[in-house]
C-alpha cells in the first residue's frame, strides 16, 4: 500500500497525451481500461488533438495504431491524415516530450496505399523513444522487423482482461436459447469479432464442413470487413445450414455474452497476426481457445496453460477440431480461469515504471 502510495505521489507531475485515450471506449475498451488506472495512480491523461498539443506541455505522447493514418482508401485523406500525425511527432519532440508507441501490431491489414504506409512507418519508427510489446515473443518481433527499435528502451506488458467490463449474467441455457440453438448437447464452436481477411474465416468453415458430427455447431458473429467476403461466408455456410449459424453484421455490447456464453470453444484460425484482443476477451468469459501455434499465443497459453489455450500446426484439419471440441465439451464446462497476471492496476503501475524511465532519462 505504501509503495502505490508513493507511486501515485510521485506520478502526480506525468502528464500523458495519448492516441486514442477515451475516446474509442465503444471500440475497444483497452486504452480506457489502461488509462483510468494510470489516471488512479495520478497520471494526467487526455486524448490527442492538435490543440492540446500545441498549447500544452506533455511528457509523453503515446500511440497505438499509428499506422491507422494510412487505413483509409482514399488517397487524399489518407495522405492528410499522415501528414498531420507526421507534423505531430516532430512537434512533440520538439516541445520534450517522450514518443511511446504500444504495439498492438506490425503493419495495418488493410493495405491501401503501400508505398505511403511504408514511408510513414519509417518516419514514425525514426521518432520513437521507447516502444510497448503486450508479449516477449511480439518483442523480439518487433526488435527483427524494425533494427533501429534494437537500441530504444523497451518493456513488455501484457493485454489486460476484459473481465467485468461487458455483461456475464446469463446461463449457458439462456443463452443458447437467446440464440436459437435448441439441439441437445450441441458442441458450439465459436468465432466472434470484426472478419478480416487475415482472420481466415472461409478456412474455418471448410474445415467444419469436414467434421462430420452431428452435435457440432458453427457459430460466426461479427461484420465482415468487405462485402466480397461476407458474400463469400454466407455462400459457404449456406451449404450446411442446420450446423453452421451467422450473424453477420456489428454485435452489441449487451449481446457479446449471449455468444461468450453459448459457446463451448473459440477459434482463432489467424494467419497473420502480433496480438490478439479477441483472444483475451475469449478468455476472460473462461471460454477456452484454438489457435496456431505461433507468435503471441505461445506466450499467453504458458501463462494460463494448456488447457485455455489450445494450439495446433500450420493448417487446422477436421480431426484436430474434432479432438479440441470434443475435449473442452467434455471437460472444461463451466470452469473458471483465474486472470490475475492480466488485472489493470498492474499494467498501469508497469507502464508507470517505464514512462518515469523515459522522463528521467
Amino acid at each position: 500500500m505504501k509503495d502505490r502510495k508513493r507511486s501515485k505521489k510521485q506520478s502526480e507531475s506525468i502528464s500523458v497525451l495519448a492516441k486514442p485515450a477515451f475516446s474509442n471506449r465503444t471500440g475497444n475498451p483497452y486504452n480506457w481500461l489502461l488509462y483510468t488506472n494510470l489516471e488512479k495512480l495520478g497520471v494526467k491523461v487526455v486524448d490527442y488533438s492538435k490543440y492540446r498539443l500545441l498549447n500544452q506541455k506533455w511528457d509523453i505522447m503515446h500511440v497505438h495504431w499509428p499506422v491507422n493514418v494510412v487505413r483509409v482508401p482514399q488517397w487524399r485523406r489518407a495522405s492528410y491524415k499522415t501528414l498531420n500525425l507526421s507534423i505531430a511527432l516532430t512537434l512533440a519532440r520538439t516541445k520534450g516530450a517522450k514518443i511511446v508507441w504500444t504495439v498492438h501490431n506490425l503493419e495495418t491489414h488493410e493495405k491501401y496505399h503501400p508505398k505511403l504506409q511504408n514511408y510513414f512507418t519509417d518516419y514514425f519508427i525514426k521518432r520513437v523513444d521507447g516502444f510497448i510489446s503486450l508479449s516477449a515473443t511480439a518483442n523480439e518481433l518487433v526488435r527483427s522487423r524494425y533494427p533501429v527499435l534494437r537500441k530504444v528502451p523497451s518493456v513488455v506488458v501484457p493485454h489486460g482482461h476484459y473481465r467485468d467490463v461487458y455483461p456475464n449474467y446469463v446461463t449457458k441455457k439462456e443463452a443458447r436459447n437467446r440464440l436459437g440453438i435448441e439441439a441437445y448437447g450441441a458442441k458450439v464452436i465459436l468465432f466472434l469479432g470484426r472478419i478480416s481477411s487475415y482472420k481466415n474465416i472461409p478456412s474455418l468453415i471448410r474445415t467444419f464442413h469436414s467434421l462430420k458430427d452431428t452435435n457440432a455447431m458453427l457459430l460466426i458473429a461479427g461484420k465482415p470487413a468487405t462485402l466480397k467476403l461476407e458474400r463469400q461466408i454466407a455462400e459457404m455456410a449456406a451449404n450446411d445450414p442446420e450446423r453452421i449459424r451467422l450473424h453477420l453484421g456489428f454485435v452489441p455490447e449487451e449481446d457479446i455474452q449471449f455468444y461468450f456464453k453459448a459457446g463451448d470453444l473459440v477459434a482463432l484460425p489467424y494467419h497473420d497476426f502480433l496480438n490478439s484482443g479477441s483472444a483475451v476477451l475469449a478468455l476472460s468469459y473462461s471460454v477456452p481457445i484454438l489457435v496456431p501455434s505461433k507468435g503471441s499465443f505461445k506466450d499467453l497459453q504458458s501463462v494460463v496453460g494448456k488447457e485455455w489455450v489450445r494450439m495446433y500446426d500450420e493448417v487446422l484439419s477436421s480431426e484436430e477440431l474434432r479432438y479440441h471440441l470434443d475435449y473442452v465439451s467434455r471437460n472444461m464446462t463451466d470452469r473458471y480461469l483465474p486472470l490475475k497476471e492480466f488485472a489493470w492496476d498492474e499494467i498501469a503501475l508497469k507502464t508507470l515504471e517505464f514512462y518515469k524511465g523515459l522522463v528521467c532519462k
